[in-house]
């Protein structure tokens, strides 16, 4: 948040997961005093939203204590912007979803809150987070592109990946992942490989990445980075990638243990 930006701070009281559900029911248009089986409702909590109730309140309370929530800003407006990034319908189709409200401030809120969950990227995704564990191994990242659909705009935006159509390569970063071992090596990168394609998964399973990007092109990677946010936000709320199990010399910890890698976008 820049100096001369004089929002208040939110001092609401922080919400619970069933505030956030009963928020979600009325968006469900269900009865927000008749919760269903806890799996099924946060099932239905990450088709709308992009993650579960644990996740969004982790987010939720970041953007708290960075001051980061817009004045008036509410649970429901944090929900419409994970919901646009999610099902990235028609501005029309999500405010209706949204219980009818007006699409101009359905999409007030949604650039509101796009900002400001992109402001958490350097406190979400650390960089020196590769580093830890670390021996000496040469290999701590691995990185990757990823093409995203434009409307037409001309050769300089081609992709070979949509038949030459336009399309945004974002790049991202994952850490730490890598092999030591020269032994190793190609098991090693096969499986930095594969981890990484469970990242390319989950980011493709939000519709602003893997539909057809409608907004001002400036805008998309704003979308990409607060998904990455929220996904790595779900990484250290537990749905973990699996290791890749690169040895780091000398290979063994003191007690003979193998070292492992952490997860991290």
């Amino acid at each position: 948040m820049s100096s001369g930006d004089h929002r208040k701070r939110y001092r609401a009281e922080p919400p619970d997961a069933e505030f956030a559900l009963q928020k979600a029911r009325e968006i469900w248009s269900r009865d927000t005093r008749r919760p269903r089986a806890v799996a099924t409702e946060d099932e239905d909590f990450c088709g709308f939203f992009g993650c579960g109730v644990l996740v969004f309140l982790s987010l939720w309370t970041l953007l708290e204590c960075f001051d980061q929530i817009p004045p008036g800003g509410e649970v429901c407006h944090l929900m419409w912007t994970l919901m646009f990034l999610k099902i990235y319908a028609r501005n029309t189709v999500l405010s209706s979803l949204a219980g009818g409200v007006d699409p101009d401030t359905y999409m007030k809120w949604v650039w509101l809150f796009l900002d400001d969950i992109v402001y958490l990227n350097c406190h979400v995704i650390i960089w020196k987070n590769r580093l830890k564990l670390d021996r000496g191994n040469d290999c701590l990242t691995s990185v990757d592109c990823t093409d995203c659909r434009i409307p037409n705009h001309g050769p300089d935006f081609a992709s070979h990946k949509f038949n030459k159509k336009s399309g945004l390569r974002p790049m991202y970063i994952k850490c730490p992942a890598g092999f030591a071992n020269p032994e190793e090596t190609l098991f090693m990168q096969q499986r930095v490989r594969n981890r990484q394609e469970t990242i390319n998964e989950r980011v493709k399973n939000w519709k602003a990445i893997d539909g057809m990007w409608r907004h001002e092109i400036t805008r998309h990677g704003d979308a990409f980075r607060a998904i990455l946010i929220v996904s790595q936000l779900a990484i250290n709320s537990g749905e973990r990638l699996f290791p890749c199990r690169y040895r780091d010399p000398p290979y063994h910890g003191p007690g003979g243990e193998m070292d492992l890698d952490d997860d991290g976008l």
